[in-house]
């Protein structure tokens, strides 16, 4: 059993290297003639199980995050841990450097020490692990910290804090850091490329999922909560190519019956569409010729007709007469 595990720990070490040695730049460009990124070729070794151990550790530690997110509270469990932590190690190096005072006895009335002065027989370190373990129940780790620090020098004349203190604050190498940007930007640009590649259709299967996933998560969203809905959309994710490699032949059988039958289809419609635009194209010349010959017809008619001068009004041939005038208006008298 012990040789059974010490082989499937080999091989998950070796397919987690091999997976962090697929981060390398595809030799097959974008439909632009840009290059990818090489989370493109790790991320689809991590979905194709070519690694099946590394990808189901990584769909399980994604599951468990979504999981604890929702049911556990992470942030107090970090707190508590982080001064749990820091005060057990206050206690271990307060224990180590009082070692050689166990004879050195402590006489106190403090009801938090829970020591009388009839114990007489406490010797230093006990106590002072005491008070640091009581610390703890009723300090956050910075006031543990400077109970610490505070009480060793008082009673021993050096801070307990200091005394675990490193030589050399660890502090991160301009390599190191080089390293994490380079790697930011690039699944950065991983991400932008996709959603350009997604929404410009250069892989029109992609669009369509992606436009189905979109379509289904605007409904969902009102009866199930966000947490279930990364965990559905991640169980798909990993499933989806899973189930496809091993479902493989019967599903692209599948997929080329539906291609070939939706290509059938748009050569039927388009046979359909032809005939009826030639039907049309050939009634609009039949009526554009019948109007066209009436035309005609109307025209030599206009041109035959012979104009005689009895079609016109006759010009009159006396001047007009001034209207005679009335009996009631008179001639005006010379002067």
């Amino acid at each position: 059993m012990a040789q059974g595990m010490k082989d499937e720990k080999a091989k998950t070490g070796a397919e987690f290297s091999d997976l962090a040695n697929a981060r390398t730049t595809p030799d097959q460009p974008a439909a632009t003639g840009q290059p990818l990124t090489h989370y493109h070729s790790m991320f689809y070794r991590l979905l194709s199980w070519k690694n099946p151990r590394a990808t189901a550790i990584s769909y399980a530690m994604i599951v468990s995050v979504i999981i604890a997110s929702r049911y556990v509270p992470v942030l107090r469990y970090f707190f508590k841990l982080s001064y749990m932590v820091l005060g057990s190690m206050f206690s271990e190096s307060t224990h180590t450097h009082t070692h050689t005072h166990t004879h050195t006895y402590i006489y106190t009335h403090s009801p938090w020490l829970l020591c009388s002065a009839q114990d007489k027989a406490w010797s230093f370190n006990h106590a002072t692990e005491w008070c640091v373990r009581i610390g703890l129940l009723i300090f956050p780790s910075q006031l543990v910290t400077a109970a610490a620090e505070v009480f060793g020098k008082a009673a021993l004349g050096n801070g307990l804090a200091s005394q675990i203190r490193p030589r050399q604050y660890y502090t991160i190498h301009r390599e190191s850091l080089e390293r994490f940007t380079e790697d930011l930007e690039q699944l950065i640009n991983f991400v932008v490329i996709e959603c350009q590649r997604v929404i410009f259709a250069e892989n029109v299967y992609a669009t369509v999922a992606c436009f189905l996933a979109a379509f289904v998560s605007y409904w969902l969203i009102k009866w199930v909560p966000f947490w279930g809905l990364s965990l559905v959309f991640t169980t798909l994710l990993y499933m989806g190519p899973l189930v496809y490699m091993q479902n493989k032949e019967l599903i692209d059988g599948h997929l080329n019956t539906a291609a070939d039958t939706i290509n059938a289809q748009t050569a039927q419609m388009r046979e359909l569409a032809g005939q009826h635009a030639g039907r049309l194209s050939e009634q609009a010349k039949t009526y554009a010729g019948q109007y066209g010959q009436k035309a005609q017809e109307m025209i030599g008619q206009a041109r035959g007709r012979q104009v005689k001068s009895e079609d016109f009004p006759k010009a009159p041939s006396a001047e007009p007469e001034a209207p005679a005038p009335t009996g009631g208006e008179k001639e005006p008298v010379a002067a």
